[in-house]
């Protein structure tokens, strides 16, 4: 969460007029889904959760990748960089629970 956080308020430092930034802050929030839990317990929710967060790394990586090659604006190139980066450690670290 810390990570998300960080990347959201350097984001908003950022932002100004860039549409890019506008973009990928829109583009993350509307991510945000309210995924039914509730009726999960124990090892069943920790295997959901972990494999749901997978996933939404997995495609929030393959779009970013798809944007970098679009944004001009050094440093949000710059951001997205760093946006992978943190991603991909996260899998790592979803992965490294065995759950799957």
């Amino acid at each position: 969460m810390d990570d998300h956080k960080q990347l959201l308020t350097q984001l908003e430092k950022l932002n100004g007029d860039r549409n890019d930034v506008d973009k990928l802050t829109d583009e993350a929030a509307n991510k945000i889904q309210d995924v039914p839990y509730s009726n999960l317990s124990g090892s069943e929710f920790d295997r959901a959760w972990v494999r749901d967060m997978i996933t939404g790394h997995t495609k929030t990586i393959n779009e970013y990748q798809r944007e970098l090659s679009k944004v001009k604006n050094i440093e949000v190139r710059n951001m997205i960089k760093k946006s992978l980066s943190l991603a991909s450690g996260h899998i790592r670290q979803l992965e490294a629970l065995g759950m799957m």
